[in-house]
């Protein structure tokens, strides 16, 4: 009868490391689309920031926490 080894290099990951990476890549995708929106964000002029509430400091709190009217986004600061 043959015995199978199986080289330790080879074998399948951990089943507690998948979860894991699955977190590091959402929190990776989340930091990308907070760039891109913040972005997006501060190339628009002071009026148009000004209409949607907003100013041109609060850009980056506003894209991560929302725009919600009963944040102070002082308090972030």
């Amino acid at each position: 009868m043959n015995t199978l080894i199986l080289n330790p290099c080879c074998t399948a990951p951990r089943p507690r490391t998948l979860p894991l990476l699955g977190a590091i890549l959402a929190r990776i995708r989340q930091e990308r689309r907070v760039a891109r929106d913040t972005r997006r964000l501060a190339e628009l002029s002071d009026d148009l920031l000004r209409d949607i509430g907003i100013n041109r400091g609060d850009i980056p709190l506003a894209v991560r926490y929302g725009r919600d009217r009963d944040i102070e986004f002082a308090r972030f600061r």
